[in-house]
């Protein structure tokens, strides 16, 4: 559908016309369908009205169950293609709504990506074009204390034994992890040392310490801060799920592709993971971090090919379908 209407937007046939009449669609049974192609088409055709569509955006999100995450996603969509045509002052409101969101780590994992765009591009209408230090300070007003919170709330949470009385919130880890992957893009110098090793130690965590080595430990280990030399991920206190693991995969991805350094040493342990775990979902991602950076770390990705390769044969069918898709794309990328 997304190369239909592509070929449309050449022969002109996506129009304005045909935005109105499925606007005319939204809040009726078709409202799904209709925000669905009115993502297509708005990065085609910007929304002739997107005070609306900021409208319905600002009345959904507080219950995004009742329209589903995926209409939610697409509303999105048509916001971050149209935002330059909104008003200065709706701009200005729909970053402020979103971002409150962001800090308060209310956006569901599925919208992050699309809300961190968001805000972004505003930030970039608000600053003369091509004035890049400007932009980047604009961006840092508002992603640098949310990168300080994740920071401080991740040291506290991932290195201190869970109790009964204060498990730990998993969710709210997600989205942090999440959030973190998406900022870490658009202000990679605020992104240090501690942060990857924090991600490495939940993506290559395999159990909690014995209980007499927990003996021996403070309460809360210390976690070198970005100046000093130290490069070993600290022990977590708990054994993260699958998913949060996987997640986590993804996040680390994006931050080396900001960071060769981290990038040699997380590639061939992504490759030994590939070579030693079971679990699907871990593998997947790491395939497609492991494809994403291949176009910048051609010669560090290239020698993980055989272990790419042998994800052809995994009993998972995802994994298997996943392995097929690296196969396309990897070559060409490291051709490129």
């Amino acid at each position: 559908l997304a190369r239909a209407c592509n070929t449309w937007a050449k022969e002109a046939k996506l129009t304005t016309t045909v935005l109105s009449i499925l606007q005319s669609y939204i809040g009726t049974e078709h409202n799904g369908p209709a925000w669905m192609l009115l993502g297509l088409i708005s990065t085609h055709v910007p929304c002739k009205d997107p005070h609306m569509v900021m409208e319905y955006f600002n009345t959904s999100i507080s219950t995004p169950e009742g329209v589903g995450l995926y209409t939610l996603l697409q509303v999105l969509k048509v916001l971050f293609a149209s935002v330059s045509k909104l008003s200065e002052g709706d701009r200005s409101s729909l970053q402020k709504n979103l971002l409150a969101l962001v800090q308060r780590f209310k956006v569901p994992p599925e919208l992050i990506a699309i809300a961190v765009d968001v805000i972004t591009v505003v930030s970039s209408l608000q600053v003369p074009k091509e004035n890049l230090k400007q932009y980047q300070s604009a961006v840092d007003a508002w992603a640098v204390p949310i990168l300080e919170n994740i920071d401080s709330h991740l040291s506290s949470v991932l290195l201190k034994s869970p109790t009964l009385s204060c498990p730990v919130e998993e969710e709210l880890l997600i989205r942090q992890i999440f959030t973190l992957g998406e900022l870490c893009q658009v202000c990679p110098h605020r992104t240090n040392k501690r942060m990857f090793l924090l991600m490495q130690s939940i993506v290559f965590q395999q159990g909690v310490p014995s209980t007499s080595h927990l003996d021996t430990l403070p309460d809360v280990p210390t976690l070198p801060t970005s100046q000093t030399q130290s490069s070993q991920p600290p022990a977590l206190q708990f054994v993260p799920s699958t998913k949060l693991q996987s997640l986590t995969v993804v996040t680390l991805g994006k931050m080396c592709l900001q960071n060769e350094d981290q990038a040699k040493k997380i590639i061939p342990a992504f490759g030994q993971i590939l070579d030693t775990l079971s679990d699907s979902s871990i593998k997947n991602n790491i395939m497609y971090a492991l494809t994403d950076m291949c176009v910048r770390y051609a010669s560090l990705v290239d020698p993980l090919l055989p272990q790419m390769t042998a994800c052809l044969k995994d009993r998972s069918t995802t994994c298997h379908i996943t392995g097929w898709i690296t196969q396309l794309l990897v070559p060409v990328s490291l051709s490129g």
